[in-house]
Order: C-alpha cells, then structure tokens, then sequence
C-alpha cells in the first residue's frame, strides 16, 4: 500500500498558500462536540444525518470521515480539474516563463506558465444532494494538491493533502470510497504544516495572482469564495490542528471590516495591496501606513509552529525561499533568484546547495526529487533553519 512521505520541518507542502492577501474572519467559542462525531471540533454539531466515524483513528479516512460530519462527503478530485493560470506581462498573455509578470504568485513571487492551478467543488448532503454552502477548493503546484473545504453557515473549515503516491492529476478518491487511505494524507500529516498559520484570516485567501482564476458557475466572480467579513465564520476541524491567531490583534482601520492576517510569509507585500479584494490587477498603496506596522508588529509577536509560523524569522524565510524554488519547475536560474532574493550566508549556502543538488538529478525542483535524490542537502538546509 502507498505511505505518505517522509515529512520535513520546511519543505512539508504548503497546503494552499498559493494566493494569499488580507482577507478576515471571525473566531468562534469552544465547546467540543461528542467524541463518537470523530475528533471534537470546537463550537460545531455535526450533521444529524452523517454516516458514524468509522475508519481507524489517526488513517486518512478518519479525518475524512470526521471532516464529512460537517462538510458532508468529501469528493473525488484532481488536478486535471484544475484551471490553466493565465500569465500577462503589460497585459499581454505570454507562454514562455518571464522573469516577471502583472500578477505574480503572492507566495513565491514567480511567474510559471503553462500551470494548472485550482478548481473548485460544490458540496452535497449525505444523500447527495447539491449543498451550495459547502465549497471545495483543490490547488495544485509542485507535482502535490492541498484542498480546503468549507462549510459558510458554520464556518466548519478541513485541510487535506494527497500523499504524493499517484501524479496529482489521477483521480482522487472521495470519503466514501474504500481506497481513499492509499491516496491521501492523515490529518497528523497535514497538521504539522500548520495551514490556519497563513490562512489566518479566513479559508479563502486573495491575491491579483490567483483572482485571475473565475467561478465557472458565474465569471463574474472569482474562482476562490469571497465571504470574509468580521463575523464569518471560521473553524478549523481535525486532529492535531489548532485554531487561527486572533486574540490581542490591534483594532484600527486594517481591522474593521475584517479580522488580522499576517503577511510576512509570503513574497508579494499583501498588506500593501489596494483594498478590499478580490483583486483585479497588482495595485499598491504608497508605503507602509501605522495601521498596517500595527499589524505586522502584532504579527511579530506571533509564536513559531501552530497557529503561529507568522513571525517572519528564520523559518519563514526559509519557507518562502524553498517555495520560490519549488515554483521554478526545471529553471535554475530562477532558482538562484530565488535563493539571492530570500537568504544570506549559510542558510543561502545551503539552499543553493540543495538547488544544484536537484538540478543535477534532473528531477525538478520538487518534493518528490527532493526526496529521491537530495536527503542529505535537505538535512543541511534544514538543520539551519530549525
């Protein structure tokens, strides 16, 4: 049977950072629900209706079926689904990789073309009925597909990634499917990547990059929801995950219609963005205002690993700049940018190692040649950014 692979401090796949900005949510009480639902999940009821937890605790089904307690059945997807990223450089598509772009990756600051990116799923009861309040959303980068799925009445939010057994455009079985465990991750897996530590704010996160993409039930919105307001809903489900930072963020302007997001993970400057999203093209305001320090400030303050990983210290720049390589696809030079661009010293050393490492293996710059032929480069790399 397929396993999951090894898991790394920095280069655990992040889950679906590819289209961040400065959207908000509201926290919600904690009171766990019955523990025969799954993993408690703070402040919710599951549906009346939902099939038992029955798969092993601490398997993929599990956290699927206690994810389905509140989303319904989770659905098969992949990331043929998914829609082509358009990429303009002064308005005009282009199809080779530029060195920059209008609307480049909010998380890594590239440029790939030719990239399928996200596709979206409408939920369904557990009679299969449509349940149009219950969104599905998969991205794909990297050769992996993280999804979120998200319950709007009540906030119920699931993170899922596949475990990088089958190319990530192969079909990927849903919940009630009995090979789901051969395809996905086990919560545990998903957790240490701490998803709610850059989707902060709200499960759906905005940039000019990933607004290009359109809702094929209606253009004239975006592919990713847009529902954040100061009291939308957010609830993190499933073992080992925590909820998002709120608490002690400052109240002023950045604030007021939504709640906090720390932006120092990400290579595009999202809290410089001309509000509110969603984002028809890259315009920024002139400088940094004392509200948006404010926040940055508060941000700093933040502890590193879950709920936290907002700090923008050593870690977040590794973070960043191994996933401005990982967007590189088989270029070395960018590749390089990326590494000149995010470290110094030692820390650039050893990612640059781990670039030419990849390189020479002629894999790509991925998890999955990072794992067949690069170990040892990674440990280096890694060991300094603990």
């Amino acid at each position: 049977m397929p396993t999951a692979p090894t898991q790394h401090l920095v280069h655990a796949p992040r889950l679906l950072a590819v289209g961040l900005t400065l959207l908000a949510i509201s926290t919600l009480g904690c009171s766990d629900s019955a523990t025969e639902t799954g993993t408690p999940a703070p402040g919710l009821a599951p549906d009346s209706d939902a099939p038992p937890v029955t798969a092993a605790p601490g398997t993929p089904l599990h956290h699927a079926q206690t994810c389905a307690q509140y989303l319904g059945p989770i659905p098969a997807m992949s990331c043929a689904d998914a829609e082509l990223m358009p990429i303009t450089v002064d308005g005009v598509e282009v199809f080779d990789t530029p060195a920059s772009c209008d609307r480049p990756s909010a998380l890594t600051g590239t440029c790939e073309t030719g990239e399928r990116i996200a596709a979206r799923y409408t939920g369904t009861h557990h009679d299969g009925s449509p349940r149009p309040e219950v969104v599905f959303v998969n991205f794909c980068r990297d050769g992996g597909m993280g999804v979120i799925g998200h319950n709007s009445e009540t906030g119920a939010t699931c993170f899922f990634h596949i475990n990088m057994a089958f190319p990530n455009d192969a079909r990927h079985p849903g919940s009630n499917d009995p090979n789901y465990d051969d395809y996905w991750q086990s919560a545990d897996v998903v957790a240490a990547d701490n998803c709610q530590g850059c989707h902060q704010a709200d499960p759906w996160l905005h940039s000019p990059w990933i607004d290009q993409l359109r809702d094929p039930d209606d253009p004239s919105l975006p592919l990713v929801p847009l529902i954040a307001s100061t009291d939308s809903p957010y609830v993190v489900v499933g073992a080992g995950f925590t909820q998002p930072y709120h608490d002690g963020a400052p109240e002023n302007s950045c604030t007021s219609c939504h709640r906090a997001q720390c932006d120092t993970n990400f290579a595009v400057p999202l809290g410089e963005l001309v509000m509110p999203g969603p984002f028809a093209d890259s315009t920024f305001t002139d400088g940094v205002s004392a509200d948006l320090q404010a926040i940055r400030d508060w941000c700093a303050t933040l502890p590193v690993g879950p709920q936290g990983g907002t700090d923008g210290g050593e870690g977040a720049a590794c973070e960043t700049a191994l996933d401005c390589v990982y967007g590189c696809g088989n270029d070395e030079t960018c590749a390089g940018q990326c590494v000149a661009t995010h470290l110094e010293e030692e820390r650039a050393t050893a990612l640059q190692g781990l670039v030419t490492c990849m390189a020479e293996a002629e894999c790509g710059f991925n998890e999955a040649c990072l794992d067949a032929a690069c170990s040892a480069e990674f440990a280096a790399f890694d060991a300094l950014c603990g």
